[in-house]
This record gives structure tokens, C-alpha cells and sequence, in this order.
């Protein structure tokens, strides 16, 4: 899984695969999203989906390997501003915050073998990474490698298709829903 993964890194990086790229501007100034299929001949490697919906921008890879999804890695992160109050001058200093959130899924035969889960902050007054929290384990919450499952199919159905626009993708791919932050339930197919 490694190998596969660090091979279809170094084709990516050294602009090796056949793109496929489509962005679909919505009529909401503050969403837009892309997607962008890598091929090595005719084979598909890899899918990333990238959108931001106020100030949460989201980006799902999917690594795939003959045809099956081997890897998953999702993040999102939030961005806002907070007040750090200044010591020397008594008043509160305005500081950018970006808290992110990454998922890696590794599964073999549509099933779960690891999950990863990790959430770090950081801050425009301390450069580096900070309230780091990593968890691995193999249970995820229920239902939710079917979604995953159901979002792959999804949009390895739209590499065949030309994207025109906002109203060719199911709203429900540029759409997240509150109880489950970093993936969407797919309706439709």
C-alpha cells in the first residue's frame, strides 16, 4: 500500500499523470470547488475534490489502484480571527487562527484496515503547529465508509462527463452538513 501510494506521489510531483481538471464556480460568491482526475494512460490514480464554503475550505483525495480505492485522505481547515491580548500594551492584538483537520482511511477490498485522525492548530503569533491530537485506530463512525464509498462512485461517474457548471454536480457533493463535518451524504445514486 505504501509503495503504492509513494508511486503514484512521485508521478503527481513530477507532473508525470494525465489530468483531467474541471472547476465548478457556484452562484454563491463564497463557494467554488474543483475537480481534477490524474491519469497514467487510461488508468485512473488519483481524484482530488477541493471546495470552500465560507471559511472552510475541504480537499478529499482518493489513491486508487486497479480501479479499487485504497486510500483516502480528507482534510478540512477552518479559518477565523481571534484576540490575543497584548501584556506590554493592555490591549487585545487580532490574530489569524487555522485549525485543521486530516483523515487518512486505508482500506483493501472496499474494507477498512487503518484510520487516522488528526487535528493541529495553527496561529499567526507562533509559526509552528500546535494542540496537535492523533488518533489511530480501525473503527470509524458507522455509515461512514459508505458515504466515502458512495462519494467515490459519484465522482468517478463525473470523469466522463464535461462539467458545465454549478447545476451539473448533485448539490450534495458541494454541500456539507453539520453533524458530519468532512463528509456529505451523496443522495441520488
Amino acid at each position: 500500500m505504501t509503495n503504492k501510494y509513494h508511486l503514484i506521489r512521485e508521478l503527481i510531483d513530477t507532473n508525470t499523470l494525465r489530468q483531467y481538471h474541471t472547476d465548478y464556480p457556484c452562484q454563491d460568491p463564497i463557494e467554488k470547488g474543483d475537480l481534477t482526475f490524474y491519469y497514467n494512460s487510461s488508468e485512473l490514480k488519483h481524484i482530488v475534490h477541493t471546495y470552500i464554503l465560507d471559511h472552510i475550505k475541504y480537499r478529499d483525495e482518493f489513491y486508487v489502484w486497479n480501479n479499487k480505492l485504497f486510500l483516502l485522505h480528507a482534510s478540512h481547515k477552518i479559518r477565523f480571527q481571534d484576540y490575543k491580548k497584548n501584556t506590554l500594551i493592555n490591549i487585545g492584538e487580532l490574530i489569524n487562527v487555522t485549525v485543521t483537520y486530516d483523515e487518512y482511511l486505508y482500506l483493501k477490498d472496499d474494507t477498512v484496515i487503518n484510520y487516522v485522525f488528526d487535528c493541529f492548530e495553527n496561529r499567526s503569533d507562533a509559526p509552528e503547529k500546535t494542540n496537535s491530537r492523533s488518533i489511530k485506530s480501525q473503527r470509524i463512525k458507522s455509515g461512514q465508509l459508505d458515504r466515502i464509498l458512495k462519494k467515490f462512485n459519484a465522482l468517478l461517474y463525473f470523469q466522463k462527463t464535461k462539467i458545465k457548471g454549478p447545476t451539473s454536480l448533485p448539490k450534495s457533493i458541494t454541500k456539507k452538513e453539520p453533524q458530519d463535518i468532512i463528509y456529505s451524504t451523496i443522495s441520488g445514486f
